[in-house]
């Protein structure tokens, strides 16, 4: 075996360097990779040909909006099941409640997290609810929202 590194005439793989699987299945480094597209490119041209791509710029566009939204959201886990917020309504209401609890849990969260600024959006997990992201208008307010989570300094309604 090669070892790429200190062979005569092979250049050594940049830190960027990324491994992928040739068409024999065997890895090979590839020098040029773009990590927004997750694409291995044969050269720098066209490297720079696919920066300046239209696919390219929407991803890149994407991640930016998804990093924004980051530091202004607070994941909370941990969230009673819309089951049992279903069977709860039922037991208070005495009817059909179908569809009713992810309000039900959307008006509880909005209750307990608005205390720490205000929040643009609750989503919550649609299979089970037993999670949500809770994103505030400012990274400071989600900052201050996750301390208080995590020391415990948060009741979630039951």
């Amino acid at each position: 075996m090669v070892n790429m590194e200190t062979s005569p005439g092979n250049k050594k793989p940049s830190p960027n360097s990324k491994k992928q699987k040739g068409r024999t299945g065997k890895e090979r480094v590839s020098k040029f990779y773009c990590s927004s597209c997750n694409v291995h490119c044969p050269n720098e041209t066209t490297l720079e040909q696919h920066n300046s791509g239209k696919k390219h710029t929407a991803n890149v566009a994407n991640t930016q909006r998804r990093d924004k939204h980051a530091v202004s959201s607070v994941f909370v886990g941990n969230l009673p099941k819309l089951a049992q917020i279903r069977a709860k309504l039922v037991d208070e209401t005495g009817g059909c409640v179908e569809g009713k609890e992810n309000d039900k849990l959307k008006a509880d969260l909005m209750t307990v997290f608005s205390s720490y600024g205000e929040i643009v959006k609750i989503i919550i997990d649609k299979k089970h609810g037993s999670f949500c992201i809770i994103e505030y208008k400012t990274p400071g307010m989600a900052q201050v929202a996750l301390s208080e989570y995590q020391a415990g300094k948060v009741q979630l309604l039951r």
